[in-house]
C-alpha cells in the first residue's frame, strides 16, 4: 500500500499551478514582427536610431538596400507573423521621425493595456463600427457576459486579478491605433463594431469577434477560459493566439513577478509550460462543422424526453451469482478500494513526509 501511495506522489505534485493568464505572461518564443527597411546607402544614424526604438519590443528590423539612387524615398513595411503586411511611415521632413517610429510598439491604448493585464482579468477592447446601434448592441452583450462571470469569479483556480472592465476605442480613432488594430487583426477602415480581448504580453485569446458574433456566448466563452488552469481540456492554441506589436521593458517583466508571484523569465519556467502546451488538445486547420459558438461552448445542456410508464409490474431481475475474484491477478473490487484510499490519503503522505525529512535534518544539526 505504502508503494501505491509513493507512485501517487509524483502525480498530484504534477498538478498544473498556472491558469491560461499565467501563461499569456510567458514568451513562448513567438515570432516578432518584422520592420522591413528599404533604402539606398542607409546612414549609420538611422539604422541607430530605428535599433534603439525597437529595444524591448517584439518587432525586429532589417534593411534592404537599393543601388537605384533615383529611386524614390525608402519604403518601409511592417510584416504581421501571420504574412499580413501594412506600409509605414516613419520619416519626417528631413529624417526619420522618432515619435512616428516609436508608435509602432507604443500607445496611449496599448500603455493602459498594459496596466490592465496586471491588476484586472484581462483586457477587454471593443472597436466602434459606424452604426451607434450596433455599437450599443455589442455593449450590451459584453456587460452581460461580465455580469455571468462575475457569478463564477470566486470558483476560479486561483487568483486572477480584479473583474475585467470594457475599453471602448471609438470609430473615428481607429487611425491613432492602427498598429494595434493590424496586431490584432481588425480592420482599420472597417464598419462594423469588433471585440478582442487581450492578456499577459499582448496575447490575443480567442478569435476577433465581429458584428452578429459578438453574442453572449462567445463572448462569456472567451472570458471564462482565461482563469482556467493550463491542464484543461481547453484547446492549447487558445494559449498561443498572436501577440501585438508591443513594449515589454524591464519593468514590466518586474511586475510579473511582483503581482503574479512568479519569474516568467525563469528557464525552468518556459520550459514547463512549453511542455504543458505541447500536450493536446491542439486545434487542428481546416476542421470542418464546428461554429464559432460550438468552439467557445464546452457543452450544451439538453433536455430529455420523459419516459412513459404503464400499469405492468416490473419484471424481477433473476438473483445475482456471487462474483468470484478472477484467477489472472485482474483488477477486483478490493484494489478499486485500496487506490480510492491511497489517492485520499496522498496529502496526509507528502505533509508527513515533509515533517519527518525536517525532524531529521534538526537531529543532525
Amino acid at each position: 500500500m505504502i508503494r501505491s501511495l509513493l507512485l501517487l506522489i509524483p502525480a498530484v505534485a504534477g498538478l498544473c499551478r498556472y491558469t491560461v493568464r499565467d501563461v499569456a505572461f510567458v514568451d513562448l518564443g513567438d515570432e516578432s514582427y518584422r520592420l522591413e527597411l528599404r533604402a539606398t546607402a542607409p546612414e549609420a544614424e538611422t539604422l541607430g536610431a530605428i535599433a534603439s526604438s525597437l529595444l524591448d519590443t517584439n518587432v525586429t528590423y532589417e534593411v534592404d538596400e537599393l543601388e537605384d539612387f533615383s529611386s524614390e524615398r525608402s519604403k518601409v513595411t511592417l510584416h504581421h507573423p501571420d504574412g499580413r503586411e501594412m506600409d509605414v511611415d516613419i520619416w519626417g521632413e528631413e529624417s526619420l521621425d522618432a515619435v512616428k517610429l516609436n508608435d509602432i510598439a507604443s500607445s496611449p491604448l496599448r500603455e493602459r493595456m498594459l496596466d490592465e493585464v496586471f491588476a484586472r482579468y484581462a483586457f477587454c477592447l471593443l472597436v466602434e463600427g459606424e452604426d451607434p446601434e450596433k455599437n450599443a448592441r455589442a455593449r450590451e452583450v459584453i456587460d452581460g457576459a461580465f455580469t455571468e462571470l462575475g457569478k463564477i469569479f470566486a470558483q476560479m483556480p486561483k487568483a486572477v486579478g480584479d473583474r475585467p472592465r470594457l475599453t471602448t476605442l471609438a470609430h473615428d480613432r481607429r487611425a491613432d491605433e492602427r498598429y494595434l488594430l493590424f496586431g490584432l487583426g481588425i480592420d482599420e477602415a472597417g464598419k462594423e463594431p469588433a471585440f478582442a480581448v487581450i492578456m499577459g504580453r499582448g496575447r490575443r485569446v480567442g478569435p476577433v469577434l465581429t458584428d452578429e458574433e459578438i453574442s453572449p456566448t462567445a463572448v462569456f466563452g472567451i472570458l471564462n477560459a482565461i482563469g482556467q488552469s493550463c491542464e484543461c481540456d481547453l484547446d492549447r492554441s487558445w494559449m498561443q493566439g498572436p501577440r501585438i506589436p508591443l513594449r515589454w521593458d524591464a519593468a514590466a517583466k518586474e511586475r510579473v513577478v511582483q503581482d503574479l508571484s512568479f519569474d516568467a523569465e525563469s528557464p525552468f519556467i518556459k520550459t514547463e509550460i512549453s511542455g504543458i502546451l505541447a500536450r493536446g488538445p491542439q486545434h487542428r486547420e481546416g476542421e470542418a462543422g464546428v461554429s464559432l459558438e460550438e468552439a467557445l461552448l464546452a457543452y450544451e445542456e439538453i433536455e430529455l424526453p420523459a419516459r412513459e410508464l404503464d400499469d405492468s409490474p416490473a419484471p424481477v431481475p433473476p438473483k445475482a451469482e456471487a462474483v468470484e475474484a478472477p484467477e489472472d491477478g485482474g483488477p477486483s473490487l478490493g484494489i478499486s478500494w485500496l487506490a480510492m484510499v491511497a489517492a485520499l490519503a496522498t496529502p496526509a503522505i507528502i505533509t508527513a513526509l515533509f515533517f519527518l525529512l525536517q525532524a531529521r535534518r534538526r537531529r543532525r544539526a
